[in-house]
């Protein structure tokens, strides 16, 4: 409900969109992109229940096509499918994801950046990681950079620490184009 009463002080309350608004206050808890998101699908379809959980819901879908496809790429067609399938059973994922809270777009995001890194697409790797540090903020965003720095010391294979610093400083810019400003 909180999310849902931010994206619309956003797209209908004509609270600014640089910094989310709840509760009288500015809401500084989270990062806005989850509410730019959903603030533009209210903004087209109008103010409504599937409106504000949209993104949630499709990011979620795209969470477990990229457990699949990242399952495939480290093992499988048969590892990505069993861990593909296995997310879904799990009965939080479904019921978070459907919700309209963060942790779906935040979870693509971390999925995003780390099957952007194994095909050495690192200013995207960056952008990615970026756009995850705007939905939960630049802390628990560095997460994929453990899970990258993880993969590289188990795969044993030299860790590219520049190529690192790279992501990490794209990712930090991305987050600063918004909270110099904010």
């Amino acid at each position: 409900a909180w999310y849902g009463e931010i994206t619309k002080q956003m797209a209908v309350g004509g609270k600014e969109w640089l910094m989310p608004w709840w509760n009288g206050q500015y809401y500084f808890d989270h990062p806005p992109l989850y509410f730019w998101l959903s603030g533009l699908v209210v903004k087209l379809f109008g103010l409504g229940e599937w409106q504000v959980r949209i993104v949630s819901v499709l990011a979620g879908i795209g969470v477990v096509g990229l457990t699949y496809v990242l399952g495939k790429k480290l093992f499988n067609r048969r590892a990505g499918t069993i861990a593909s399938l296995v997310l879904i059973s799990l009965a939080q994922v479904g019921v978070r994801f459907s919700h309209g809270n963060l942790d779906a777009l935040m979870t693509f995001w971390f999925l995003v950046t780390f099957y952007l890194w194994l095909k050495g697409r690192l200013w995207l790797t960056g952008l990615s990681l970026g756009l995850g540090f705007l939905v939960k903020g630049w802390l628990v965003g560095l997460l994929p950079i453990v899970a990258i720095i993880a993969y590289e010391v188990i795969s044993k294979r030299r860790l590219p620490v520049k190529q690192l610093f790279l992501v990490i400083l794209v990712g930090a810019g991305v987050f600063l184009a918004w909270v110099i400003p904010a």
